[in-house]
C-alpha cells in the first residue's frame, strides 16, 4: 500500500465563495505568483476566496500545473 502524497491546496466551499488554502510553502508562492489582484477583502489567513463562477478556472490551471489538492 502505498502512501498518498499530500496536497499542496485544500479547498473549502463556504458559501457563494471557494476558500483556497496553500498548505505548504510552494502553494503560498503560487498564490503570490498567480493571483496578483487579490484584494484584502478575500484574504483570510493564508487561504483567498474566490467567487465560484472564477474558481473552477483557477482550480483547472492549478492542476494543469501538476499541483495537488483536497477538499477539506
Amino acid at each position: 500500500m502505498q502512501a498518498q502524497e499530500a496536497a499542496d491546496f485544500g479547498l473549502e466551499s463556504a458559501g457563494p465563495f471557494e476558500l483556497l488554502h496553500p498548505l505548504n510553502p510552494q502553494a503560498e508562492e503560487w498564490i503570490k505568483e498567480n493571483l496578483t489582484d487579490v484584494q484584502p477583502w478575500q484574504k483570510f489567513w493564508l487561504a483567498v476566496a474566490i467567487k465560484h463562477r472564477f474558481s473552477a478556472e483557477i482550480d483547472k490551471e492549478i492542476l494543469a500545473n501538476g499541483i495537488r489538492m483536497k477538499e477539506f
